[in-house]
């Protein structure tokens, strides 16, 4: 039988720090992006320059792929701490009468 030893506040806590974790990937990838694509709007021109910008494209894909699921840990984390809290409240209620 699986046993729950961590509280609402504990998930919550996790939630908004993998949330504002996410944010701030995702504010570095888009930085990173804008420098990557002035660096090639700005002359960078040939077949490295194309490699590159394909192997970039790549990578941001990547990156964003996981700044998602970031943010899909939080909302999960977020969700579990909400429905231990119901289930909390409810088992006291069913007890108290």
């Amino acid at each position: 039988m699986a046993q729950i030893r961590v509280t609402p506040e504990e998930l919550e806590a996790l939630s908004s720090k993998i949330n504002s974790n996410g944010n701030v990937v995702s504010e570095q990838i888009n930085t990173a992006t804008a420098a990557v694509q002035n660096l090639v709007n700005q002359g960078w021109d040939g077949a490295a320059s194309a490699q590159f910008d394909a192997i970039w494209r790549e990578w941001a894909t990547g990156a964003r792929q996981i700044q998602e699921a970031m943010m899909n840990m939080s909302v999960y984390l977020g969700k579990a701490a909400s429905t231990y809290r119901d289930v909390d409240t409810q088992l006291a209620q069913g007890l108290g009468g």
